[in-house]
């Protein structure tokens, strides 16, 4: 509808009915009219030519404010603002003239007057009536206040979010377009809770909520005004900073952020710390829209949770290697029909008498321009790539082979441990492949391991690790590799059917001066011993921590004090 002027309409008669009839029948007629127009629950009126005010009934009085007695014969510009009276004027001039005028017969929406000065919106229809020369004017109002408000609220509730009251993503992101749009240059700030989830976990939803809630109140208490926050989902924040802002303002308002996390919460009667990682961008010559901005401020704060620091600004090594991601991410598709991928195999020995038990099987990458590639330049990526599923296959399938080429050198090796991309773990052509790769080298189950992460276990539930419990019943060892390092519980272990977990080379670099590590890794051998499955202890590199880890009863290991992993042609000539 058009946002215009009050302008009343040209209507049918002063009572808007005709007055066609005689005697008593129109009479009666003009009574039942008056009595509609006396209970309408909108505002009709009419005027004459010159806008003098004919008829008004009740609604209208309630709606401006003005009695009956209070407007006939007055200008009905007196429930017009006056900013709009020239508008309106002209309207009336041209009506006079014989004109033809723009609002008959539409409904509009306008700005109204009441008595008090206060305006409200409304809609108006007009109407005409010429009768024996003479030209009225009627209209019929509406007050559209309350639907104004309801649509503000919605408009509100669209762009904020239902629990914090900070602005949606959308919403966010539409901020930053206008900023750019305006050739200003701001400053971004991504945050991400530390913790979050176990407390979530320990307390409760209700008072995840309301943690939510009080860092969202803390921040709005310690951020300038002109700053735009949001809640970018879960437990991630963002700050828009208007510009013009540099690198070192950014930084400044990451550790005022932190600050406010720094004192402790109370939720629940509960009293607890939550710490934060920051990344941080602005703009550059790089930078073009909103999209961008923000990745190269979520890059930073991943690269801040890596380094263990609490907040990073987006610098030129981090858009070195975001290319350098950007252009693996492009030529992985035709990796595996090219043929780039590679195993490595590392020895799984007895911490006892170092005699080998077993071998992992490792994927390396062969790329034809940067050269051979560790897990920690593609996982990240390729985990949840299309190729995953493809290339997992492949590394089974290339497991298999090295196993039964093992054999056939003469070499015995009771297993290799071929690690599961999530998409594998979870998917039902698991079960019904791996028995083709055993049968076609001559292989049986307790020939293959398989090793899944916490991360695939936390996005599964009882149906989807019922493929991995055909592999277990099958008689294949299922181990929980990096065990401790995630957001996995002890309630893991009885969800999943596991032989055995491993211990993660971060708790094993440091536990003879670490003490915190060291308990750890003696609860988890205790746990193991409970339960009575295996325990593998990764990253043993010196012998102190060999004689360490078997005084503590750990009796499998591998690492590079026995073997960095090898090609396999250099495994079988190692160990023939």
């Amino acid at each position: 509808m058009r946002r215009g002027l009050l302008s009343l309409g040209i209507g049918k008669n002063p009572s808007g009915v005709s007055d066609r009839g005689t005697g008593s029948e129109g009479k009666d007629r003009a009574s039942t009219y008056s009595l509609l127009l006396d209970s309408a629950p909108f505002a009709v009126l009419s005027t004459d030519e010159n806008g003098r005010i004919l008829t008004w009934n009740p609604a209208a009085e309630s709606m401006f404010g003005y009695s009956l007695a209070d407007v006939i014969g007055l200008p009905v510009t007196l429930i017009i603002p006056e900013r709009f009276h020239r508008a309106h004027e002209e309207g009336m001039r041209r009506m006079r003239q014989g004109e033809e005028h723009r609002l008959i017969g539409n409904t509009v929406e306008i700005i109204a007057q009441h008595a008090t000065g206060r305006e409200f919106p409304a809609e108006l229809t007009l109407s005409l009536y010429q009768d024996d020369g003479r030209t009225t004017v009627g209209a019929h109002i509406q007050d559209t206040s309350d639907r104004h408000a309801r649509e503000a609220n919605l408009e509100h509730l669209a762009r904020h979010d239902e629990l914090t009251g900070l602005l949606t993503p959308r919403a966010f992101l539409n901020t930053v377009r206008e900023c750019l749009a305006n050739a200003e240059k701001p400053g971004l700030l991504v945050i991400d809770l530390d913790n979050f989830k176990s407390i979530n976990d320990s307390l409760g939803h209700l008072a995840g909520d309301a943690l939510l809630q009080s860092v969202a109140v803390r921040f709005r208490l310690n951020s300038d005004p002109n700053w735009r926050i949001a809640r970018m989902g879960g437990d991630e924040f963002a700050i828009l900073i208007p510009g013009p802002c540099s690198e070192e303002e950014v930084g400044i308002a990451s550790d005022r952020i932190l600050k406010t996390l720094e004192e402790q919460f109370l939720i629940f009667e509960h009293q607890f710390s939550l710490g934060g990682s920051i990344g941080a961008a602005v703009v550059d010559d790089d930078v073009t829209d909103a999209e961008t901005l923000l990745l190269h401020a979520d890059l930073a704060m991943f690269a801040a949770k890596k380094s263990g620091k609490a907040r990073r600004v987006f610098d030129d090594a981090m858009r070195s290697e975001h290319a350098r991601q950007r252009i693996l991410q492009a030529d992985l598709v035709s990796s595996v029909e090219k043929c780039e991928w590679e195993l490595f195999f590392q020895p799984q020995v007895d911490i006892r008498d170092c005699s080998l038990i077993g071998v992992e099987a490792l994927l390396r990458w062969n790329h034809p321009d940067l050269g051979l590639l560790a897990p920690a330049s593609f996982m990240n990526f390729l985990e949840t790539h299309l190729i995953a599923q493809e290339l997992g296959d492949w590394i089974i399938n290339e497991a298999c082979r090295f196993m039964a080429e093992c054999r056939h050198a003469g070499l015995t090796l009771p297993s290799v441990a071929c690690n599961l991309f999530p998409i594998q773990a979870l998917s039902e052509k698991l079960s019904s492949s791996v028995p083709s790769f055993l049968d076609r080298y001559g292989l049986e189950p307790s020939d293959v391991e398989f090793e899944v992460t916490e991360q695939t276990t936390l996005k599964s539930d009882k149906e989807n690790l019922s493929h991995l419990m055909k592999l277990y019943d099958a008689g294949h060892k299922i181990t929980l590799d990096d065990f401790g390092t995630g957001y996995a519980s002890l309630a893991t272990l009885q969800t999943l059917p596991l032989t055995g977990f491993k211990i993660d080379r971060r708790f094993v670099a440091d536990f003879l001066t670490d003490t915190p590590s060291e308990a750890i890794i003696a609860g988890m051998i205790a746990v193991a011993e409970c339960m009575k499955i295996e325990v593998v202890a990764e990253g043993v590199e010196t012998e102190n921590q060999r004689a360490r880890l078997e005084q503590m009863g750990c009796n499998k290991a591998q690492g590079h004090l026995f073997a960095k992993p090898l090609t396999k042609e250099d495994f079988i000539a190692k160990y023939r």
